[in-house]
């Protein structure tokens, strides 16, 4: 490793993104599980809630896939028809690929 400075130097900043990823993510589901038990106290019986607000879990869903993943959308939806930990692997890929190197990216280029 003390070979090859420039990949320590990412590794830390993967690091540092994580935690700011983390925190905000735990933030937002804070949020979103507010909203969801709102929303579906609200629009349950209405035809609305059909695929999205008929339960707390599948607002939740729902909601954050909407607001955090809404480009990845689609294909969360099949990985999700498949298989339960398939669904979280690619959100854990997602949040690791997308979010983590957005934020690795945007220190760098403030620093």
């Amino acid at each position: 490793l003390k070979e090859m400075p420039e990949f320590l130097m990412l590794a830390k900043g993967v690091w540092i993104a994580m935690r700011s990823v983390v925190s905000t993510l735990v933030l937002l589901m804070a949020i979103i599980y507010v909203f969801a038990i709102v929303f579906v106290q609200l629009l349950s019986k209405t035809p609305v809630a059909p695929g999205c607000f008929e339960n707390v879990p599948q607002a939740i869903n729902c909601l954050f896939l909407n607001s955090a993943m809404s480009n990845q959308l689609t294909i969360l939806q099949h990985v999700l028809g498949q298989d339960l930990l398939s669904y979280f692997l690619a959100i854990f890929y997602f949040i690791i690929g997308s979010l983590t190197l957005m934020n690795m990216l945007i220190g760098a280029l403030c620093e």
